[in-house]
Protein backbone atom coordinates (compact mmCIF):
# COMPACT_ATOMS: atom_id res chain seq x y z
CA UNK A 1 0.00 0.00 0.00
CA UNK A 2 2.72 2.46 0.96
CA UNK A 3 5.16 1.21 -1.67
CA UNK A 4 2.71 1.71 -4.55
CA UNK A 5 0.94 4.73 -3.01
CA UNK A 6 -2.46 3.02 -3.05
CA UNK A 7 -5.47 4.05 -1.03
CA UNK A 8 -7.13 1.68 1.40
CA UNK A 9 -9.91 0.86 -1.08
CA UNK A 10 -7.48 0.33 -3.96
CA UNK A 11 -5.39 -2.01 -1.81
CA UNK A 12 -8.47 -4.08 -0.94
CA UNK A 13 -9.34 -4.43 -4.61
CA UNK A 14 -5.76 -5.19 -5.69
CA UNK A 15 -5.26 -7.98 -3.13
CA UNK A 16 -8.92 -9.13 -3.12
CA UNK A 17 -9.37 -8.41 0.59
CA UNK A 18 -13.10 -8.08 1.36
CA UNK A 19 -12.81 -5.81 4.42
CA UNK A 20 -10.60 -2.75 4.88
CA UNK A 21 -10.54 -3.41 8.63
CA UNK A 22 -8.15 -6.31 8.00
CA UNK A 23 -5.57 -3.96 6.49
CA UNK A 24 -6.00 -1.44 9.30
CA UNK A 25 -5.48 -4.24 11.83
CA UNK A 26 -2.33 -5.44 10.01
CA UNK A 27 -0.92 -1.92 9.90
CA UNK A 28 -1.43 -1.47 13.64
CA UNK A 29 0.24 -4.79 14.46
CA UNK A 30 3.15 -4.04 12.14
CA UNK A 31 3.75 -0.59 13.63
CA UNK A 32 3.63 -1.95 17.18
CA UNK A 33 5.56 -5.22 16.80
CA UNK A 34 7.16 -5.30 13.35
CA UNK A 35 7.15 -8.50 11.29
CA UNK A 36 6.74 -10.67 14.39
CA UNK A 37 3.32 -9.12 14.97
CA UNK A 38 2.14 -10.44 11.60
CA UNK A 39 3.17 -14.06 12.19
CA UNK A 40 0.45 -16.66 12.61
CA UNK A 41 -0.42 -17.42 16.22
CA UNK A 42 -2.99 -20.14 16.87
CA UNK A 43 -5.89 -19.02 19.03
CA UNK A 44 -8.05 -20.95 21.43
CA UNK A 45 -7.39 -23.98 23.53
CA UNK A 46 -4.69 -26.42 22.41
CA UNK A 47 -5.77 -29.91 21.26
CA UNK A 48 -5.56 -32.52 23.97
Amino acid sequence: MEEKSLSLGETCLFFNIPNDGVIINWQGKFKAQGFTGLQYKPEGRPKS
